[in-house]
């Protein structure tokens, strides 16, 4: 992959991001959405994350650190705190929105509420992916990858 394909996924990445921010806040106000608008970024996410896996394992370095210390090391840690304060919302909101599906029979939630708990795992997600491309556009830039 080069890095103008790995600028598209990175705004692709971003976009996503803010679609599920607005979904999230849409479910905050009790706004129902349509189902393919709350579950077509969540496809995107997960499209999004073999091509990035792939590649990631394919840029790492022999020292098997992992993943993401692999990926954190090329940006030099300047999206670290903002995925941990993104992550933070995220995981809070997801309790929030499970919290208030209490009162209803199970399976019958409000889709409000379903989008809610949807967009808060996908956020993150979202956020990361765009983290990882950046990071990988850092590092095709230092050395080339051979083409498969």
């Amino acid at each position: 992959m080069n890095s103008s394909t790995l600028r598209i996924l990175s705004y692709l990445a971003l976009l996503v991001f803010f679609v599920t921010i607005t979904i999230n806040l849409c479910s905050h106000f009790g706004i129902e959405l349509s189902d393919s608008a709350i579950f077509l970024p969540q496809i995107i996410v997960i499209g999004l994350a073999f091509p990035l896996v792939k590649m990631c394992n394919e840029t790492m370095p022999d020292t098997n650190n992992g993943n993401l210390a692999h990926i954190f090391s090329a940006t030099n840690g300047k999206y670290f705190l903002l995925l941990a304060l993104i992550g933070l919302y995220g995981i809070i909101n997801f309790f929030y929105f499970i919290h208030q599906t209490k009162p209803f029979p199970r399976g019958e939630a409000p889709l409000y509420l379903e989008s809610g708990i949807f967009s808060s795992g996908q956020m993150i997600f979202a956020f990361l992916e765009f983290i990882i491309t950046n990071a990988l556009i850092k590092i095709t830039g230092e050395k080339k990858l051979p083409n498969k």
